[in-house]
């Protein structure tokens, strides 16, 4: 437990997108309380640039492809770090913490030994018995000594980066003075995409209501993507650079995600957000001001990020979502539809 602010402190989550999202409430609320600490946040260098316009982050350190952890534990000393939280708690966070004398004030606990092994085994489904956010928050608190204000999700852009992507988005064709419906139609693992085609049917949907619609996927997407172009009437963009993600999803009226990091971008952007679950439990996400649409399954959420296949080997998580049940949930969050 802290009594005096530390000058400098150490946030580490190595990645990916969305955890890193959902990590930024509660930094800013630990900036709320320490206005006068500069952070430095960890993370992957390839997801630095995410991170370079967040208001409650001072710096921002890129731990370099192969990386020794001894030439990190240099970096961090140099920068001269008096605490560590550590929000992401795997084998390198670890070592940064225990092979050197800053103090760690705030641990993100791991699972217990027995629910991880049950859920992954497919013994048992993931019930979570909190808030993904608000577990960072009580980090936050532990850290502070005392409880801090509860920031809900969060990202920003700055006004330079949404200049940019305006005038990308003009040379594409948008009329930024029209509604347009943000999708993105992939997710890391397989378990988390709702099929393609569906995404192209409600795609048809919102461009006959006259919503203009444009695809976004990581380049590893660019068929999904090339899909909802040729038979959704969609732009789309699939080799943007990270930095640049949020500044174009922030023009956008309406969003249809995956459980991805492009769902957790566009609700910290305050974006009307529709979610698809299949795998994984809506119930870690607050979805006050948006919707998300799942069939709870007998046998779902079957684990706590996404599996590369389906253990049953049926998917009916996605496959029983209805292209109506999403429409009409999209038309709960906008007028136009």
């Amino acid at each position: 437990m802290s009594t005096e602010p530390p000058k400098r402190i150490l946030i580490v989550r190595f990645g990916a997108i969305g955890d890193i999202v959902l990590t930024l409430a509660a930094v800013q609320a630990l900036k709320n309380e320490w206005p006068d600490t500069h952070i430095t946040y960890l993370t992957k260098a390839h997801f630095a640039d995410l991170l370079v316009s967040q208001p409650c982050i001072d710096d921002v350190m890129g731990l370099e492809p192969g990386e020794s952890a001894a030439s990190l534990r240099r970096r961090v000393h140099a920068a001269q770090i008096d605490g560590i939280i550590d929000l992401h708690t795997q084998l390198r966070s670890r070592a940064l913490r225990l092979f050197n004398r800053i103090p760690s004030l705030g641990v993100k606990k791991p699972r217990g030994l027995w629910e991880a092994s049950t859920v992954r085994l497919g013994w048992a489904k993931h019930n979570p018995k909190s808030q993904i956010i608000e577990e960072h928050h009580k980090i936050m608190d532990s850290a502070v000594g005392r409880p801090v204000k509860r920031e809900k999700i969060q990202f920003h852009v700055s006004e330079a980066q949404g200049e940019v992507a305006r005038e990308q988005l003009k040379s594409l064709g948008f009329d930024l003075n029209k509604p347009i419906l943000g999708i993105s139609p992939g997710a890391n693992w397989f378990t988390k995409r709702w099929p393609i085609e569906n995404f192209v049917e409600i795609s048809k949907r919102a461009h006959a209501a006259g919503l203009q619609i444009l695809a976004l996927g990581s380049p590893d997407e660019k068929e999904l993507t090339h899909q909802l172009s040729v038979e959704g009437h969609a732009l789309s963009l699939c080799n943007l650079p990270i930095g640049e993600l949020g500044s174009v999803m922030q023009q956008t009226s309406i969003y249809l995600a995956n459980d991805s990091g492009p769902m957790h971008i566009a609700r910290g952007l305050q974006i009307p957000t529709v979610a698809i679950f299949g795998s994984t439990s809506p119930e870690q996400f607050n979805f006050d001001e948006h919707r998300y649409v799942s069939t709870h399954e007998d046998c779902s959420p079957c684990h706590f990020y996404g599996r590369s296949s389906c253990p049953k080997q049926h998917l009916h998580c996605l496959t029983n979502i209805r292209v109506d049940d999403v429409w009409e949930s999209l038309r709960a969050l906008h007028d136009d539809l």
